[in-house]
């Protein structure tokens, strides 16, 4: 599209690359962040976000013994997640988004229990205080259901961010040319990446897939 490559896509987004440098994410709204009366926005700031990463150790134990003897880290990172969901719906007025993922476990051998299981939480929030208010929350019960559990939770603190601003000129750009409002976003993942490269970056979110739309747009930007 003129003279725009694609570098990349996946569910809900497109990574292009316009001549002139700038990098243009185009997603779909699945963060719901559109005003109703708008068919596309301009992010001009992504949220704070932050990625805990967590880590459970127990004691691998063969499949037939039971609940009382078992250390089993896979029930506390279970629980773990619920705990982050709930906090997730609690928070939920405020607009703070949880996700849990990258689960994976690990078994010394067949028949027997996780030695190890990992995850990482993702927060996202329109303050830093918001998102962490609920990391403290989660981090303190997955500590306290471990001690119920005999095991043991490690929690590291992995990209983690402030408020991003992205381009400017590029917000202003799509504003004015293709009538895209000014928002924030939990989203813009890939652009928020770029702009801590210190690239020039920006996410334009669609309510559909308009071709015209984000033809005028990768024009006006390249």
């Amino acid at each position: 599209m003129d003279g725009a490559s694609v570098v990349g896509e996946g569910p809900g987004w497109t990574w292009w690359r316009t001549p002139s440098g700038v990098w243009v994410e185009v997603a779909d709204d699945l963060a719901c962040v559109l005003p109703p009366e708008a068919a596309a926005g301009v992010v001009s700031i992504a949220w704070p976000r932050g990625r805990w990463r967590f880590t459970f150790r127990g004691d691998p134990v063969p499949y037939e013994a039971p609940m009382a003897v078992r250390a089993d880290p896979s029930l506390t990172c279970a629980m773990t997640v619920l705990a982050a969901a709930k906090q997730a719906k609690v928070h939920g007025d405020a607009d703070v988004r949880a996700t849990f993922g990258e689960l994976a476990s690990r078994e010394p051998a067949d028949g027997l229990t996780a030695g190890e299981t990992t995850g990482v939480l993702d927060v996202r929030a329109p303050t830093e205080p918001e998102r962490d208010s609920l990391v403290d929350v989660v981090v303190a019960q997955a500590r306290a259901r471990a001690t119920r559990d005999r095991t043991r939770v490690e929690v590291d603190r992995d990209e983690i961010h402030g408020p991003l601003v992205l381009d400017a000129l590029a917000v202003r750009t799509l504003t004015d040319e293709v009538g895209a409002v000014e928002i924030g976003s939990p989203g813009a993942d890939r652009a928020a990446r770029a702009v801590r490269r210190g690239e020039r970056a920006v996410t334009l979110v669609v309510r559909e897939r308009d071709e015209r739309l984000i033809r005028a747009a990768l024009a006006a930007l390249s």
